[in-house]
């Protein structure tokens, strides 16, 4: 059985999005990271998932320059940790909400969720 580091509801405000208000205004939205490995027995840093400079790297791409779609916003912070992964780790998985999605309805959020297999781990 694996283990799991989970990092829920990272916070942002971030200027992302299809239409052009929401690159003036800007948007919220929310990161949850999930990291499935072999972790225990570890006594070391460097031995597990750092979160701290996992959320520098999200809050890079979510501070940095206007993505029109979190699939994409999704991607490129998948992308970007899988490589950062310590020894131990199998599965890399990324959620990212924009918390309300611009549309009539009434709803809490729009949701991607993709993973990845982190080969070297």
């Amino acid at each position: 059985m694996m283990d799991r580091l989970t990092i829920h509801g990272l916070q942002y405000h971030g200027k992302h999005g299809w239409y052009d208000q929401e690159k003036i205004d800007g948007n919220r939205f929310e990161v949850d990271l999930e990291v499935y490995g072999l972790f225990r027995g570890v006594t070391q840093l460097d031995q597990v998932a750092d979160y701290e400079a996992m959320e520098k790297e999200i809050r890079a791409i979510m501070e940095g320059h206007s993505i029109d779609l979190i699939e994409t916003i999704c991607e490129q912070i998948g992308e970007r940790l899988k490589s950062k992964m310590p020894a131990g780790s199998k599965t890399l998985s990324v959620r990212v909400r924009k918390v309300p999605p611009p549309i009539e309805t009434p709803s809490a959020y729009a949701e991607i969720q993709m993973s990845w297999e982190i080969v070297d781990g």
